[in-house]
This record gives structure tokens, C-alpha cells and sequence, in this order.
């Protein structure tokens, strides 16, 4: 009741694209495969949302490299998956990941790639690693919003170099309305009693 955010947190988007996939597309059966070293929080969040909407899970695996893509597909492929729910940073990996499959003769099996990025280049290169047929029908998940199309975002970007800070990254425009937030809240509450300011915080609404 004390943690507030002005970002959905890293979860939400993974299962937003399970709810989807199951509800929308109506896709029942789904394979979870993560490069080595992602969060596996993230493909929990993924799994839990897509079997209490009624799917299965058919199996989670781990690859480490482009070479394992083979092996793990064939493997996915004796299990009848609707989808295969990839994670990993790596547009040109998993671009590839989706060529294999489709070049395996999965190609009736949708891949839905979680980019992890906020930027549509990403897309661009997952397409041109993957090749026009076997992206066809894919999903690629961009869990942040562009900061480019964020409402006020070239005043902002001015500002905030001219302020000596250099270049925003994706999360400095959060920061700064999460600052602005508390401040706000504080001057309402007309206190410095952090559970009167909690209380405005809690209280605000479309900021």
C-alpha cells in the first residue's frame, strides 16, 4: 500500500500477450522457450495467465544458443502447440528462431516473441532474420511504449538536455512524473507526514 507506479511493471506485458492468445486468437496449447538468462519471472507471468484462462502449458525449455533451436523445436513439435512464446533481446535471434521453425515445417505453429525493447526497429529486424514467410504470422510483443510518441515528448527531450542531463533514456519521462506525483501529492497534503502525503498519492488521478 506504500509502492506506486507510473509504469506497469515487466510481467503485465506477458501476460497481456497470454490473455490474447488465448482469448482473442483462441490458441489453447502453448510451448514457453527463453534464451538463457532472461527472467523467468517473465515466462511465469506468461504461463499462470495463459493456463487460468483454460490453456496448457505443453512444456518450458531453455535454449543457449542458436544452435539448440533445432533439437528444442523437434521436441515442440511431437506436442501439438497452437504457439510457441519466445523470450529474448535479440531480434536477429529470434528472427531465426521463427526461420527454423519454419523451415522444420512448423510453420503452422505461431511464434509470439517477446522483444523486450520499445522500439519498432525491433520488428524490422526480426522480420528481415526470420524471412517474410516464416514471419507472416507471428506476434512481437513491445512492452513500452515509444518514448517518441509520448504526448509533450520533444519539449520534454529539450528540456531535459538543456538541463544538462544529456539524452532521456526510456524510463526518464516515469522518473520525472513519478518526482512531479510525489510533489504534488506533498502540496496537497500540506504536510511532510509521510502518511498524509501516501494518502494524496493514492488519491491522484489522470495525472
Amino acid at each position: 500500500t506504500t509502492t506506486f507506479r507510473t509504469i506497469p511493471h515487466d510481467g503485465s506485458a506477458a501476460a497481456s500477450l497470454a490473455t490474447y492468445l488465448r482469448t482473442q486468437a483462441g490458441l489453447a496449447r502453448s510451448a514457453v522457450v527463453e534464451m538463457e538468462g532472461w527472467y523467468q519471472w517473465s515466462l511465469d507471468y506468461y504461463s499462470t495467465t495463459f493456463t487460468s484462462l483454460g490453456g496448457t502449458i505443453t512444456s518450458r525449455r531453455e535454449v543457449s544458443s542458436t544452435d539448440d533451436f533445432s533439437a528444442t523445436l523437434s521436441a515442440i513439435q511431437a506436442e501439438n502447440a497452437d504457439v510457441i512464446f519466445y523470450v529474448d533481446s535479440d531480434p536477429e535471434r529470434a528472427g531465426e528462431f521463427s526461420r527454423t521453425a519454419h523451415d522444420m515445417g512448423i510453420a503452422d505453429v505461431v511464434i509470439a516473441w517477446n522483444t523486450w525493447g520499445n522500439d519498432e526497429w525491433l520488428l524490422t529486424h526480426y522480420a528481415e532474420a526470420a524471412g517474410p514467410a516464416a514471419a507472416e504470422n507471428d506476434y512481437g510483443l513491445i512492452p513500452y511504449r515509444r518514448v517518441s510518441d509520448m504526448p509533450g515528448w520533444p519539449s520534454f527531450q529539450a528540456d531535459y538536455q538543456a538541463a544538462g542531463f544529456g539524452e532521456p533514456d526510456s524510463l526518464a519521462p516515469f522518473a520525472y512524473d513519478a518526482a512531479w506525483i510525489v510533489a504534488a501529492a506533498a502540496d496537497r497534503a500540506d504536510s511532510a507526514d509521510p502518511g498524509a502525503i501516501r494518502d494524496e498519492i493514492a488519491a491522484t488521478l489522470n495525472y
